[in-house]
């Protein structure tokens, strides 16, 4: 039982605690997709929720149910086990959740995001919370931090992609969480293949592993792939480096990454001009 989680809590204690928050909640966000061969398919999930939870315990803030699957359309092809839905309907579904927390008083929330494939429609469902009811909503995507917040923890080299999937940081995350949900003895390092529809030219390059993206040229450009498009594995990077010390850092330093800003926004005064959730139904 965790007495901040709307999950375990008797509806009063929720309202009390909404009031204790300044109307401030936690949205923990992941996904349920193939992560290497080593790592658990809810590592997405589970990293979102540990960071979420620490988070709340250090602002004494509630925190929502997680939302383990997400949008992972590229993750599905050679990946049993993965789930997806498509972003429409995940943002309509995030949607309906944001209303009914709006509904009976939060008026400040916070998504705390560990899925690159999320972002899209968590864009577009935070202009639409903004532009139906006025509630301050802010999101805090994980993978981004990684890219600013913790370099002094990896030993990963760039060409390495510590920051991506499954590779040093992820993994060692995951051990910081649950050690008996690593795989280790099927960890290994991958570096992403060019996919082999556009193998034949030379100017394409995939060195970073991104489902949306590749080089062609030397610079940038939208195309988009499968995970299997370029890992075997499913894993990105290399995560032999990866420990659990390492993981539990990054972990909190996430955490009071959070909590800072989720006792920032408390005492601020948002105006909701329409808290009823009247199209429900």
């Amino acid at each position: 039982m965790n007495e901040l989680s709307l999950l375990d809590i008797p509806w009063p204690d929720a309202q009390r605690l909404c009031q204790d928050a300044g109307g401030v909640v936690l949205i923990p966000m992941g996904a349920t997709e193939g992560h290497g061969y080593h790592c658990p398919l809810g590592t997405d999930a589970f990293i979102a929720e540990a960071v979420a939870h620490r988070a709340a315990a250090l602002a004494r803030v509630p925190f929502t149910p997680t939302v383990t699957i997400g949008v992972s359309p590229q993750h599905l092809e050679g990946r049993p086990g993965t789930l997806t839905v498509r972003e429409s309907v995940f943002v309509e579904y995030m949607r309906d959740i944001c209303r009914s927390l709006i509904h009976n008083g939060w008026t400040k929330l916070v998504v705390v995001s560990q899925h690159e494939g999320n972002i899209p429609p968590i864009w577009t469902l935070m202009r639409r919370i903004k532009y139906e009811t006025g509630a301050l909503f802010v999101g805090a995507d994980l993978p981004t931090l990684t890219r600013s917040m913790i370099n002094d923890i990896v030993e990963n080299p760039p060409q390495e992609l510590p920051q991506w999937h499954a590779s040093e940081i992820e993994t060692s995350e995951i051990l910081a969480i649950d050690k008996a949900m690593v795989r280790w003895e099927r960890a290994a390092a991958v570096k992403p293949s060019t996919p082999s529809y556009v193998a034949a030219s030379k100017k394409f390059q995939q060195d970073a592993g991104f489902s949306k993206a590749i080089k062609f040229a030397g610079h940038g450009v939208f195309m988009p792939q499968e995970n299997s498009d370029y890992s075997e594995s499913g894993t990105v990077g290399n995560p032999m480096r990866a420990t659990a010390e390492k993981g539990t850092r990054i972990l909190n330093r996430f955490s009071e990454f959070v909590a800072d800003l989720c006792n920032e926004l408390k005492p601020l005064k948002v105006h909701v001009h329409n808290a009823t959730f009247a199209d429900r139904m």
